[in-house]
């Protein structure tokens, strides 16, 4: 089994300076799809977030899909998508339901984006968001409970989309 984080996730632990809890959590099992490597790289190179530089050294190559695959993750990329979003809106999403649909079977997406959230749980995917995320991190004992909420919330007051405190409160034994 393998976690496939996207860019929101990543960029969610960046902030909150936790990419060494997420890369702990993920235990080596860590994939990426080209599309997500490459949207890291631009958020990477912004400078906002430094601590996205520990996740290049962390993952492994990007994976690379065959024609096929672009084929398929192009139009769950358009269902995903309205019509006035930009072309590469959804791509890294798209790229690794399909990546993980059709290769990966039994891997899990790590997302906060309601829409590929969707769409995977629709393909069979399970899927964790970032609160859920710091849930377990709470649970195996990488993190203490009031710290880990302080930090969920420290991200939605950070206007950070998709992060739903109330999937922590329900994921914490």
């Amino acid at each position: 089994m393998f976690f496939f984080p996207d860019n929101t996730v990543l960029i969610n632990f960046a902030l909150a300076r936790e990419v060494g809890l997420l890369l702990e959590l993920l235990r080596g099992q860590g994939q990426w799809t080209d599309a997500v490597h490459a949207e890291c790289e631009k958020s990477a190179d912004t400078g906002l977030y430094p601590a996205l530089e520990d996740v290049f050294s962390a993952m492994p190559s990007p994976i690379m899909l065959s024609q096929k695959e672009v084929q398929d993750a192009r139009a769950l990329r358009q269902q995903m998508s309205g019509p006035a979003d930009p072309e590469h809106k959804n791509w890294g999403e798209a790229q690794t339901i399909t990546v993980i649909d059709q290769r990966f079977s039994g891997s899990c997406f790590l997302t906060d984006d309601f829409g590929a959230t969707d769409s995977a749980n629709g393909a069979g995917i399970q899927v964790f968001s970032t609160a859920q995320l710091f849930a377990l991190a709470v649970n195996v004992g990488k993190v203490e409970r009031d710290t880990a909420r302080a930090t969920l919330q420290w991200l939605v007051d950070e206007h950070r989309r998709g992060i739903r405190i109330e999937q922590f409160d329900a994921g914490v034994r």
